[in-house]
């Protein structure tokens, strides 16, 4: 799941608590959240920063994770 936010303009990832808590330890000027977005599990990214491979695997990951089995094993299939 991916949203703008256009008070940070930048993009905000689903992700569990516990990667959102890592990513923000471990890189700060790239990954943030604020009051608003701080009881769910999202993240901010500077899009200036944020590694391209990272938002690829997180998008795959979401989509799988809400998409229906049977197009997933399609997609896998078509892979």
């Amino acid at each position: 799941m991916l949203f703008w936010n256009p008070t940070h303009d930048c993009p905000v990832f689903k992700v569990p608590f516990e990667e959102r808590d890592h990513l923000i330890e471990m890189d700060p000027d790239t990954y943030f959240t604020t009051d608003h977005h701080r009881p769910y599990p999202m993240v901010l990214a500077r899009l200036d920063r944020v590694d391209v491979g990272w938002v690829r695997e997180n998008l795959t990951r979401v989509w799988r994770a809400q998409a229906k089995k049977a197009v997933v094993k399609a997609w896998d299939a078509g892979r």
